[in-house]
């Protein structure tokens, strides 16, 4: 059994971090300043920077690619590292003046970096796949320490900061913002630097005799691989059941089947390590795992499509469509080359994340094409407009934007999914950077932006809906569409609405709907 050496254990070691993570520990310096800035002065935040909140965002992203070319050139001389970090550390800044942060975007990017964080940490150890497994095992480790530091270090100061408080009077409120935002965005990263630093000078040499390692190989072999084959062979046995009965996969396979995929390759992974405690049992899961993986992606693959079709694409199914993608690479590569190179996992996970972070492919380009021609097709443009009053069927007129209700296509704009409060708050939606102000006031719903104003007389529902009974119209009923009274031409579709009888007659409670201007 081979000696443990000292990157076996968990040895912090400040000098070697600054030394070798200078850019990084920067990128949390600032950081770290700026969300102090923002706390206690947005002020002058607000007076030097248009957004804030997107600058500190950038700072915080720049921590990850700075780290991963410090780990990628870690062989090098210095000035090669130097200059691989800085510019690592530029490219996260840049993202401030390319990238449009969102939901759309910082998810992805962040799934990317940690991908390519991993792939980078096995490149340092330069032991090959192997040397890959142990440096990620190292990472991770290393942040679960992390972790449990930073919440004893939080849940301990919180105890005495309450007590001072409690005890002694002293109001310490801001004392406690300040350590507890240097403690999780600038000590937390730093250790985490301290303790995965050893990996890009002594490489991992610790195999066998460590405790922790084997303690996942057992919980591997014992538990994982038995839960993985379980679950892979239900679904089997669904595929058998639904091409017997000659039906189409349910809905709820895009959300198992990627649960299976993932629970697979992380088992996959886990059991790609240096002891193997059920050597047989991991042979036979290593030969089956991706063969085993063909049916769950057919079906995949159809429920997908079929739903595709129907609804257009959203943001959900552009992600089950870079899970199929990913999928069938994985084992396409083993045809080429056997065993599965276990680096290619994070490698292909890091790719179809950026491509859906950023680029003509990004997730929010392709979903709002796909919906806008939906839209588009189900709105008629203002040339072809009828007087009177139109209807829209509900099978008909379901538009799915994800996270984001405003888009434009041609001279039309449709902002989706608007429920308002009678004599409520105004909401605010975003087409770009333009604003859209509704409000439901006195029965007329308001719609205000880029210069422009309609107003929608929804007083014809009370007599049609509310005057008796105070019911919503019929879920089978065609929706009630409402012509503008006045400003610019558009049409609000009524989903649904709400209402109360009172002493002075009828009135509205609230309504959901979606407003076509053109």
């Amino acid at each position: 059994m081979s000696r443990t050496t000292k990157t076996s254990h968990f040895h912090p070691d400040l000098g070697l971090a600054l030394r070798r993570f200078p850019f990084a520990i920067l990128a949390a310096g600032l950081a770290t300043a700026g969300i102090l800035l923002l706390i206690f002065d947005d002020a002058r935040m607000q007076n030097h920077f248009h957004n804030p909140g997107n600058v500190i965002l950038a700072l915080i992203l720049a921590f990850f690619p700075a780290t991963i070319m410090a780990f990628a050139f870690s062989g090098r001389r210095l000035r090669v590292r130097i200059l691989a970090e800085a510019t690592g550390f530029l490219i996260g800044v840049s993202l401030l003046f390319w990238v449009k942060f969102g939901d759309y975007t910082v998810p992805p990017l962040l799934v990317a970096f940690v991908c390519f964080l991993s792939v980078a940490a096995g490149m340092a150890t330069r032991r090959g796949a192997n040397g890959f497994w142990l440096a990620n095992a190292h990472l991770a480790l290393s942040l679960a320490a992390c972790l449990i530091a930073l919440g004893i270090v939080l849940g301990g100061g919180a105890i005495v900061f309450f007590a001072i408080n409690s005890l002694l009077g002293w109001n310490s409120d801001k004392l406690v913002i300040t350590l507890g935002t240097l403690v999780a965005f600038f000590a937390f990263p730093l250790l985490w630097l301290t303790l995965v630093a050893p990996i890009v000078v002594e490489g991992i040499k610790e195999t066998h005799d460590n405790i922790l390692l084997r303690a996942i190989s057992v919980l591997t072999d014992t538990l994982l691989i038995p839960l993985t084959l379980i679950f892979g062979a239900i679904i089997h046995l669904y595929a058998i059941r639904i091409a017997v009965a000659g039906e189409f996969p349910k809905g709820q396979i895009g959300m198992i089947v990627p649960i299976s995929l993932a629970l697979g390759y992380g088992t996959y992974l886990l059991a790609s390590g240096p002891t193997a405690p059920f050597a047989r049992l991991r042979r036979l899961f290593h030969r089956s795992w991706l063969a085993s993986t063909l049916i769950p992606l057919i079906l995949l693959t159809l429920a997908t499509a079929i739903r595709v079709h129907a609804y257009g694409l959203t943001e959900e199914r552009y992600w089950l469509i870079l899970v199929i993608v990913g999928a069938i690479f994985l084992v396409a590569s083993v045809l080429v080359r056997r065993p599965l190179d276990i680096r290619l996992v994070p490698l292909t996970g890091g790719v179809l994340a950026l491509v859906a972070a950023v680029g003509p492919l990004s997730a929010e380009r392709v979903t709002v094409y796909s919906q806008s021609s939906r839209a588009e097709a189900s709105v008629p443009s203002e040339e072809t407009h009828l007087k009177g009053t139109k209807v829209f069927k509900p099978e008909n007129n379901y538009v799915n934007f994800s996270e984001r209700k405003a888009i434009r296509f041609g001279s039309a704009t449709l902002i989706d999914d608007v429920y308002l409060y009678h004599n409520g708050d105004a909401e605010t939606r975003y087409l770009a950077s333009s604003p859209y102000t509704i409000l439901f006031k006195d029965n007329f719903v308001e719609v205000s932006g880029e210069d422009g104003t309609s107003r929608f007389d929804l007083s014809p529902l009370l007599a049609r809906y509310l005057s008796d009974t105070g019911r919503r119209p019929p879920q089978d009923d065609p929706y009630p569409a409402i012509e503008s009274s006045d400003g610019r031409r558009g049409t609000f579709i009524v989903r649904n609405i709400s209402g109360e009888t009172g002493p002075n007659g009828s009135s509205f409670k609230h309504v959901l709907g979606k407003i076509i201007l053109h």
